[in-house]
């Protein structure tokens, strides 16, 4: 009940904040206990608030699986050649600290361009 009411209070925080949109980006192929509680967590703020949640992973991925019963968690696939991050709006993002670098390289090619 704890992280429930922790949940809530960084809800509307976000909101404060102007912030609407939460992105996770998990792609991976393989099954991983990292992947598994960001899809458990986007499923529950899907299901749970009025933000609007994203999950970026591989077309097949993992956490596209977990999530194929969650319609209100909207899907964005990941490429690895993608140099642009699919989503335009002003968005939190969420991911892991293997996945960073992914970002990087997205913002790096769009500074070439």
């Amino acid at each position: 009940m704890k992280q429930l009411k922790k949940i809530v209070q960084l809800v509307q925080e976000i909101r404060e904040q102007g912030y609407k949109n939460i992105c996770f980006m998990q792609p991976a192929l393989n099954i991983g206990g990292g992947a598994f509680i960001e899809a458990k967590l986007a499923e529950y703020l899907a299901n749970n608030t009025d933000l609007n949640i994203y999950f970026c992973d591989y077309k097949d991925g993992y956490c596209e699986y977990l999530l194929k019963d969650t319609p209100k968690v909207k899907k964005l696939t990941f490429k690895n050649d993608d140099i642009y991050f699919p989503l335009q709006e002003k968005y939190i993002l969420i991911t892991n600290s293997t996945r960073v670098v992914l970002i990087k390289n997205m913002h790096h090619m769009q500074q070439k361009q």
